[in-house]
């Protein structure tokens, strides 16, 4: 990582503006790991802007500067591109219409714990076996010598905490839950991250996840669950998107899944 750690920051410190962006309809993960990348970059004097495609979770709400996310960004000026979280470009939302007048592609960097498709461009940190974005960040940041503040531990745990379900699916390791605790020690506020956890539905929430459950296929020999959500769903439902959150999570739960 070392490597690629020096030339991401290389790169990222020779931009004049800096556009971080995740995927289309961002969980836990997304939000916490854009919002922990702006605040370091900002705390080093770059110019950064943030946007996703999509309603932002409810955690969004909870963490340090979460308001400074947009739906869109405005391209002037824009010279490098952090793609987060994502496992491909197009699934940003973005880049079909909106173009970006930068240096394709030395000037686009892909950070995700996902294994991305191959028509990505740029520079790629991508670490498969890590529990999520966020842990990834913690360890380029240690590699950039970062000091960690309580706002930018808060954005991290907040997202290691989405993607392993609060610490319960498989891909939770020793090393994700060393990296919590010394979140934790750094200031993370996990009450407030808990306190905006999917936990608590509304009844037409509720009436989503009973549709959503009823059809899903469980595949043991893939180890895999799938089911599909549909803008029906919540209309006749009368659940919004929030309500979706945590229910992948749930999904997740099913033992002997991969």
């Amino acid at each position: 990582m070392k490597t690629k750690a020096t030339q991401i920051l290389t790169t990222l410190q020779k931009s004049k503006k800096i556009l971080l962006v995740a995927h289309t309809r961002p969980d836990g993960d997304a939000v916490g790991s854009i919002l922990a990348l702006g605040l370091v970059l900002e705390g080093m004097g770059l110019e950064v802007e943030m946007a996703v495609d999509g309603v932002l979770p409810v955690v969004a709400a909870a963490l340090p500067s979460g308001y400074k996310i947009r739906d869109s960004f405005w391209p002037e000026g824009i010279d490098t591109a952090v793609i987060l979280d994502c496992g491909g470009w197009k699934r940003t939302g973005f880049f079909e219409t909106d173009e970006l007048n930068i240096n394709w592609p030395e000037n686009v960097i892909v950070i995700d714990h996902h294994e991305i498709q191959n028509t990505t461009p740029g520079i790629h940190l991508i670490e498969p076996e890590l529990s999520s974005t966020a842990e990834l960040l913690f360890l380029l940041f240690k590699e950039w010598d970062v000091s960690i503040s309580s706002e930018i531990a808060t954005c991290l745990l907040a997202g290691m905490a989405y993607d392993t379900s609060f610490f319960k699916h498989s891909n939770t390791s020793k090393q994700t839950m060393e990296i919590g605790a010394r979140l934790m020690d750094a200031g993370a506020d996990l009450s407030k991250i808990v306190e905006s956890s999917p936990g608590v539905l509304s009844a037409q929430g509720l009436r989503l996840w009973g549709r959503v459950l009823s059809r899903m296929q469980y595949h043991p020999q893939w180890g895999l669950v799938l089911s599909l959500v549909s803008l029906k769903d919540l209309a006749e439902t009368g659940a919004t998107n929030n309500d979706i959150d945590g229910l992948v999570g749930l999904m997740n739960s099913v033992s002997g899944l991969r």
